[in-house]
């Protein structure tokens, strides 16, 4: 049996948004109104990684409490689908560490090697 291609006219998503060296530097992913379908991470480390969002256009450190958090073991990749999509009404602000969570007296590490996050976004 083969294959059969079809065009899309409402795609799944319409921008994908890279970290190509995802640490505990707070990145905007997305400063507006969108809708989440996807999460790639891309972690070659020898140790587990957790990406974390705070629901927020800007003013979040990597010291604030996040609002998700996405795991990775060592040396693998890992893929996060919402079929529905995730809605997001005032941007995200994206960071990783190699520590689990936060609390007293805990500062978080940068992976050792480059993790890259990709997220793919449709616009609402």
């Amino acid at each position: 049996m083969g294959v059969t291609t079809s065009a899309v006219s409402d795609p799944l998503f319409t921008t994908v948004v890279v970290d190509a060296e995802a640490n505990t530097t707070v990145e905007t992913f997305n400063d507006a109104a969108t809708t989440l379908y996807a999460i790639e991470i891309e972690n070659p480390n020898k140790r587990a990684v957790w990406v974390r969002i705070n629901w927020a256009a800007s003013g979040d450190t990597n010291s604030t409490q996040n609002d998700n958090i996405f795991h990775c073991p060592a040396a693998r990749s890992c893929y996060y689908y919402f079929a529905s999509g995730y809605d997001i009404t005032a941007g995200m602000r994206v960071w990783c560490s190699t520590n689990k969570g936060l609390g007293s007296g805990v500062t978080l590490a940068s992976p050792a090697a480059s993790v890259t996050v990709r997220m793919a976004f449709k616009d609402t």
